[in-house]
């Protein structure tokens, strides 16, 4: 939709994207190569070191580059899931099948090689990974799904010692945004798993996400297959305390998978200012059938990279959730007739009143509402703004509390008093704002009424600036609406 600004103002950057490295050096590429499932490679001084699995085989490298690496070591552990290091100590977490259930077992080692034999603890879930804070020990793992409820989530684990646990608690699932018809449970997009990383206050998560099949299962899917099934891709998500988390970009890919990938798993490493990327990725997808059949399955392992500034790109907006009406666009239905591009403003509430942030967005002609995400305002008391192509600017009655990471709902129909100096009209049951200022200088008189006229003489039509009501016709309708605007002086009103 055609939109003109009226007003300079910063905007977020959009996201930068990883780059890829060549791919890492580290075994055969004929054969299976894994990171261990979850755990990150970590940079020892100046040594990166990784624990790995060659066709099957637990082992241990390092590196001085991060890409080319050298064999150390076989490992002897009992899995290859999960490990975190504190203090002289590595412990290692995963998930056996004991007593019927899926429980979570703990081992250890005091020289990174030999772990002890694994400790069963409760039953929980499967594909944890763990990360320190304040000293204490966060597990992040997918529970175990109830057969009433088999959508894959993410809970957390808090621990102190890696053997008193608290309770599990679930903090990442499926919403309505990820199905595909969300009037029906046949849910696409799953939690795999996620690992998470910390850079001052900002909380990080590269959430691996399983997109299962058409039919809503996830194993012993045949094919052919369509689009995307039974792929995994890797997303970005945000915190600012680990525990309640907003997805990032629009729920779009942090690595889109390369040509020919159907698979990608991701786990971070900051190292100074660049956060590493380490990703196993296949041209399998993730199914029983491909597993198993002839041609195996083959897993690669690479490296991408991004500089921690670049990364706060991806950081998400604020989402300000408005609801407003345009005097031209209503209809006797309450709605209105087409869609329309508005700009919405955070204003200081203190002269001169400078703009703060903005957002484009659309605003529904069924709801009346549209979604404005505000990347750059800090917490803080601000007058909400709104202007268009051809409405007149309208202000928030008092200046509203605006909370960063926290929705705000502002509502301009419910009342005239919601505007500054009760700047709306009522139409079809709706406080709306004024239509008609096409020159923007925020009065509607003569010069509007020319541009229209102008518009009506020449016979436009189609998606026009001068088409107040949304028909796709210019003419004595639009004409008429801002004349009587202008007779009798609307302008805009404001601090």
């Amino acid at each position: 939709m055609f939109f003109i600004s009226i007003s300079s103002v910063s905007s977020a950057q959009s996201p930068v994207y990883p780059v890829r490295d060549p791919q890492i050096n580290l075994g055969s590429p004929n054969g299976d190569v894994f990171w261990y499932s979850y755990t990150p490679v970590k940079k020892n001084g100046n040594i990166f070191e990784m624990y790995y699995t060659y066709n099957g085989v637990k082992s241990y490298a390092t590196s001085l580059t991060g890409t080319n690496w050298s064999f150390i070591s076989n490992v002897f552990s009992p899995s290859s899931e999960s490990i975190i290091k504190k203090g002289n100590v590595w412990y290692m977490g995963f998930h056996k099948r004991y007593l019927d259930s899926v429980f979570f077992f703990t081992s250890t080692s005091y020289n990174g090689i030999n772990f002890s034999a694994g400790t069963p603890m409760f039953p929980t879930g499967e594909d944890m990974s763990f990360i320190i804070n304040n000293d204490s020990f966060y597990c992040y793992i997918r529970p175990e799904a109830p057969r009433e409820d088999p959508l894959r989530k993410i809970g957390i684990l808090k621990s102190k010692d890696f053997t008193n646990w608290s309770k599990m608690k679930t903090i990442l699932w499926i919403d309505s945004a990820d199905y595909n018809n969300v009037n029906s449970p046949d849910f696409r997009k799953q939690y795999y798993n996620m690992s998470v990383f910390k850079n001052g206050a900002d909380w990080w998560a590269l959430a691996n996400i399983y997109r299962v099949g058409d039919e809503g299962y996830d194993v012993d899917q045949y094919p052919p297959y369509e689009g995307d099934e039974h792929t995994i891709e890797i997303q970005l998500l945000y915190s600012q305390d680990g525990i309640n988390w907003m997805r990032t970009n629009n729920r779009q890919a942090f690595i889109p998978r390369s040509p020919g990938i159907m698979e990608a798993f991701g786990l971070p490493t900051v190292d100074n200012n660049t956060l590493w990327i380490y990703t196993i990725e296949s041209e399998r997808r993730h199914t029983n059938y491909e597993y198993e059949n002839i041609n195996g399955r083959w897993f690669g392992i690479w490296r991408y990279s991004i500089s921690l500034n670049d990364l706060n790109t991806w950081k998400p907006g604020t989402e300000v959730n408005l609801t407003m009406a345009i005097e031209g666009k209503i209809n006797q239905n309450g709605v209105h007739n087409t869609d329309d591009s508005v700009t919405v403003y955070l204003r200081n509430s203190y002269s001169p009143y400078s703009i703060v942030d903005s957002a484009v967005s659309v605003i529904s002609p069924n709801t009346l509402s549209g979604k404005f995400s505000m990347k750059n305002a800090n917490s803080g008391s601000y007058y909400i703004s709104v202007n268009s192509k051809n409405i007149l600017e309208t202000w928030s009655s008092l200046p509203v509390q605006f909370t960063k990471y926290q929705p705000l709902n502002y509502n301009f129909t419910s009342s005239a008093a919601q505007a500054y100096g009760n700047n709306l009209i009522l139409k079809y049951g709706k406080y709306s704002v004024y239509s008609g200022d096409m020159d923007r200088n925020k009065i509607i008189e003569l010069e509007d009424q020319l541009i229209i006229f102008n518009d009506v003489n020449d016979f436009i039509s189609g998606y026009d600036e001068s088409d107040l009501n949304g028909d796709g016709i210019v003419d004595l309708i639009d004409l008429n609406l801002a004349t009587k605007n202008s007779n009798i002086f609307i302008r805009s009103r404001h601090p």
